[in-house]
């Protein structure tokens, strides 16, 4: 069971670690939107910033 569990976390961490570059270099890829509002580009790139602690936090459960 606790191999799944790191596979479960490896992969979500993938995926948010992913996304959150994806929404920090381009908000744009994210929501398309974004490229036309300066409020929505920040908002993305928050949502970007909240997406790595998501991932780190993932990856420490890997490990502990």
């Amino acid at each position: 069971m606790r191999t799944a569990n790191k596979v479960i976390d490896v992969v979500f961490g993938i995926f948010a670690l992913l996304y959150a570059v994806a929404a920090l270099l381009s908000p744009a890829t994210v929501g398309g939107e974004a490229a036309q509002s300066f409020h929505l580009e920040h908002a993305m790139r928050e949502q970007g910033a909240a997406g790595v602690f998501l991932a780190l936090m993932f990856f420490w459960c890997v490990f502990n």
